[in-house]
C-alpha cells in the first residue's frame, strides 16, 4: 500500500511539474512573441524577382496584388500592394513588386525580415500561396515610393547587328507592362549594310560594306522614372548618352544599343 501511495504521489508531483513547466514555457513564448510584435514596424519594399532578374511567365501569372507571405502562425510577413511586369528574354518576365512588410527592429536598429537582416542590394525569400520566389531589394522605407515618371525621346544605335534583328524591328513596335501602359515605342528607324573602315599604309581610309550585317539607328519614346541620380528605365537601367540599353519587345530583343541622343518630351 505504501508503495502504491508513493507511486501515486510521485505521479501527482510529476503532473504538477509538467503543468508548471508548460505554464512557464507558455509565459516565456507569449512574452517572446509579444516583444517581437511590439518591435515590428511597417515598411515598404521594392523587389525585382529572380536571381537573374527574371522569372518564368507562369510564376508571373500566379502572382497577384493582395497575395501574402504568411508565417506558420498565420502572421503576415509581406503583402503585395503593387506589381509591374514586362516582357523579357526567353520564357522570362521582368517583375517588380511593391511590398508592405512587417519587419522586426532589433536593438541595434537593424531590420529583420523572417529572421534575416534586411538591406538594399540583398535577396529575400518570399513564399506566396502558389509561388516561392526570391527577389532583389531596391527600396526600403517607412514611406511608399514616389515615382516621378518622365517621357523621353532617345536615339539608340547598333553597329554590325544581325540582319534578322533588323528585319523584325518595326516602327510602331511597343513594350507594355501588365497594366497595359506603354513604356517604350519605336517611332523611327534607319538601317544600312554595316560600314567597315580600313586604314591603308598611305594613311587613307577605305570604306567597304558588309551585307551580312546591319548598322541600325532607332528613335524611341520611353517612359522613365526621374530620380536625383538621373533617368531610370525599368528600375535597373540608367538612361544617359553613351550608355548601352537593352529593351525586350514582344517579338524581338534589342541588346547593347548605345544611346546617342536624349531629350524630354
Amino acid at each position: 500500500m505504501n508503495f502504491k501511495r508513493y507511486i501515486k504521489n510521485a505521479s501527482r508531483r510529476i503532473n504538477i511539474l509538467i503543468i508548471v513547466l508548460v505554464s512557464v514555457f507558455f509565459v516565456i513564448a507569449t512574452g517572446f512573441f509579444y516583444i517581437r510584435e511590439k518591435n515590428r514596424e511597417k515598411l515598404y519594399l521594392k523587389v525585382i524577382l529572380g536571381r537573374d532578374y527574371q522569372i518564368p511567365y507562369w510564376n508571373d501569372q500566379s502572382l497577384e496584388v493582395g497575395n501574402s507571405d504568411r508565417s506558420s502562425f498565420g502572421i503576415v510577413n509581406a503583402k503585395i500592394i503593387d506589381k509591374e511586369s514586362y516582357e523579357w528574354n526567353g520564357p522570362g518576365r521582368f517583375v517588380i513588386l511593391l511590398l508592405e512588410v512587417r519587419a522586426v527592429k532589433d536593438r541595434a536598429g537593424l531590420y529583420l525580415f523572417k529572421n534575416k537582416p534586411l538591406s538594399l542590394g540583398e535577396f529575400i525569400d518570399m513564399r506566396f500561396p502558389r509561388v516561392h520566389q526570391s527577389g532583389l531589394v531596391t527600396y526600403i522605407s517607412t514611406d511608399k515610393p514616389k515615382n516621378l515618371f518622365q517621357n523621353l525621346q532617345i536615339v539608340i544605335k547598333k553597329r554590325g547587328e544581325l540582319p534578322e534583328i533588323d528585319d523584325h524591328t518595326r516602327i510602331g513596335d511597343t513594350l507594355k507592362n501588365n497594366k497595359g501602359e506603354t513604356v517604350a515605342e519605336i517611332t523611327g528607324k534607319t538601317s544600312k549594310d554595316a560600314e567597315i573602315r580600313t586604314n591603308t599604309d598611305t594613311g587613307a581610309t577605305v570604306i567597304t560594306y558588309d551585307r551580312t550585317r546591319k548598322d541600325m539607328d532607332l528613335t524611341l519614346n520611353i517612359r522613365v522614372n526621374k530620380t536625383a541620380d538621373g533617368y531610370v528605365f525599368q528600375e535597373m537601367q540608367k538612361v544617359k548618352i553613351g550608355d548601352k540599353l537593352n529593351i525586350h519587345f514582344k517579338g524581338i530583343s534589342l541588346w547593347d544599343f548605345r544611346v546617342t541622343q536624349l531629350k524630354e518630351i
